[in-house]
């Protein structure tokens, strides 16, 4: 207001409601609304006006929250999909998806490293057997190493040629006999 006080707003944005809250400078600070579909958003910008953090539910169930850098770009991304699936992702300043962190649709943990063309490099990830592993891609995004222990204590190391076929291998047991 005239004295440098934040303000409030009501009003509405494409026939959607909306409550803006504005700084003493006037510039927007949060702002809550509900989309097309009825599912709600919030937005919070920097003194700059500049948005920041954004948190929303979808029509389907889903929730999302995005953290922005200075630049206006998603870098950072904690979501809830279809079935609750959660997963944290990691964006470059393109935009590409570098590393994510999450839970597959079968509630199993794993780890993702993509390299700028978005091929998944490297993959930590636990099967529904118990068996751990970790791939490593070409840029291809074919795996070409494995590296796995299984529910036994049994350890495997595996190379693949370009069409994925195990080319050698080998496995050592709990006991330290090798397989």
């Amino acid at each position: 207001d005239e004295h440098g006080r934040p303000v409030a707003t009501v009003g509405l944005a494409e026939a959607a409601p909306l409550l803006e809250l504005r700084d003493q400078h006037d510039r927007p600070r949060a702002r809550f609304s509900l989309g097309p579909d009825g599912s709600p958003t919030m937005e919070l910008y920097d003194a700059e006006g500049r948005n920041r953090a954004g948190l929303g539910l979808t029509e389907d169930g889903g929730v999302g929250l995005g953290l922005y850098d200075a630049h206006k770009q998603v870098r950072a991304g904690l979501g809830l999909g279809e079935g609750g699936v959660p997963t944290l992702n990691f964006l470059d300043a393109g935009g590409q998806c570098r590393l994510r962190v999450g839970m597959t649709a079968q509630d199993l943990p794993e780890l993702r490293l993509s390299d700028a063309q978005g091929h998944v490099r490297g993959l930590l990830r636990m099967r529904p057997d118990g068996m751990v592993l970790i791939e490593l891609g070409d840029g291809e995004g074919a795996v070409r190493t494995m590296f796995g222990v299984m529910e036994d204590g049994t350890s495997i190391v595996g190379l693949m040629d370009t069409d994925q076929r195990f080319r050698t291998s080998l496995a050592v047991g709990a006991d330290g006999r090798p397989r």
